[in-house]
């Protein structure tokens, strides 16, 4: 029968040696805890205002531009590292049964006909950012790359973005930033009328939010 092996056990002339790197270990183990620490500052969670911000869209109807319509009371999140500008993350809500064209009888049509958006089962729209791309500092101008949820489906989207002059550093580091994008309703469900009432939706967005915490890294 094979004799089991026995870990050695540090001789007495070993210990006091082992004993003088315990310190050096816990300095380096506190170092490493205390830079993880100041990397975790560096996020800031923005929460979106639901009564500043503000999200209008446009259509054509027999091949001439409609009057805007607009969501309200969107919800969200903008979630920004300070040393890295294109890390930043923003996820918007949307409540679908917040759309006013100003126009009752298309109101009652893109909201209740089902052939449009379908509040009772999808009520929020949302877009959860993926990747921040072709950032300008100068110009205050990046690229928002995303997807995009409307009825329950979703599609990737890209949002051109920009930034208020007057904020300095990382362009998200404000909490405002105002953003257009187009896509095709059809992509979404929404197929009735294609040719008379035109299939591409344009989105602007005017987004403000404030500040709510600083968050460890996501």
């Amino acid at each position: 029968m094979a004799a089991k092996s026995k870990c050695a056990r540090p001789s007495g002339a070993d210990r006091p040696a082992m004993m003088a790197w315990y310190p050096v270990w816990l300095s380096v183990l506190l170092m490493m805890m205390m830079s993880n620490a100041a990397l975790a500052e560096r996020w800031v969670t923005y929460t979106i205002d639901s009564k500043a911000t503000r999200i209008n869209f446009h259509w054509t109807y027999m091949g001439m531009l409609s009057p805007a319509g607009q969501f309200s009371d969107a919800a969200g999140s903008i979630v920004v590292d300070l040393d890295r500008p294109d890390a930043a993350k923003v996820d918007v809500r949307i409540p679908v049964g917040t759309l006013k064209t100003f126009m009752p009888l298309i109101d009652r049509t893109l909201l209740g006909s089902g052939d449009y958006f379908q509040p009772e089962q999808h009520p929020v729209m949302r877009f959860r950012s993926t990747e921040i791309m072709h950032i300008d500092k100068d110009k205050r101008e990046f690229s928002l790359i995303g997807e995009l949820t409307v009825n329950g489906i979703t599609k990737p989207v890209i949002l051109s973005a920009k930034v208020p002059a007057t904020n300095q550093g990382n362009p998200l580091s404000s909490g405002a930033l105002s953003a257009t994008t187009s896509f095709r309703r059809s992509d979404f469900g929404m197929n009735k009328m294609l040719g008379i009432v035109g299939d591409e939706m344009r989105v602007i967005l005017q987004v403000r939010a404030q500040e709510a915490q600083t968050v460890a890294s996501q």
